[in-house]
């Protein structure tokens, strides 16, 4: 498991209004898209130390994200090395939606992404020696004074199965 803030995977931001159109995909420089670099070393070490199945914990993008890790992020069809589970914001941004309304753009430019929404919450990760289970917990308004909590998606990695599947 690894731990850190911002993302991981590699992900193509042009779906998004506040990004500028362009031919190549767009990067945010605080995030790993700016240390791409350390990025490939990272996954060097984990494909030398023949990692079974590595987790990457992230979050600090104000969404609940969750994506296969490719051994090559240029090929969709690339075997799965591993997978990044990252949590939204508790309350920062306001209420959030449970849908992006450019949600089906998102995942058509970024193929290892498996899920992705912007209601606020926190992700419960339950851990055995068999599987992971990671449960997208959230409320539909933060807004409210006890709004109830309920979970909105929920992924299992089984252990060594590099992977995420439906809960």
């Amino acid at each position: 498991m690894l731990a850190q803030q911002s993302l991981f995977s590699r992900f193509d931001w042009r779906s998004f209004p506040q990004a500028p159109s362009a031919d190549s995909a767009i990067r945010r420089m605080d995030g790993r898209d700016g240390a791409s670099a350390a990025r490939d070393r990272m996954l060097s070490s984990l494909r030398a130390a023949q990692a079974a199945n590595p987790i990457v914990l992230t979050g600090d993008v104000h969404m609940g994200m969750a994506f296969n890790i490719p051994d090559d992020w240029r090929d969709p069809k690339s075997r799965c090395i591993g997978v990044e589970l990252v949590t939204t914001s508790i309350s920062s941004g306001g209420d959030g939606s449970a849908r992006l309304n450019n949600a089906d753009t998102v995942h058509a430019n970024n193929p290892h992404l498996k899920f992705i929404g912007s209601l606020r919450g926190y992700t419960r990760h339950v851990v055995t020696a068999k599987r992971w289970q990671a449960d997208f917990r959230t409320v539909n308004q933060v807004s409210k004074p006890g709004a109830p909590v309920a979970t909105h998606k929920s992924f299992v990695v089984e252990a060594c199965r590099p992977g995420l599947n439906d809960a």
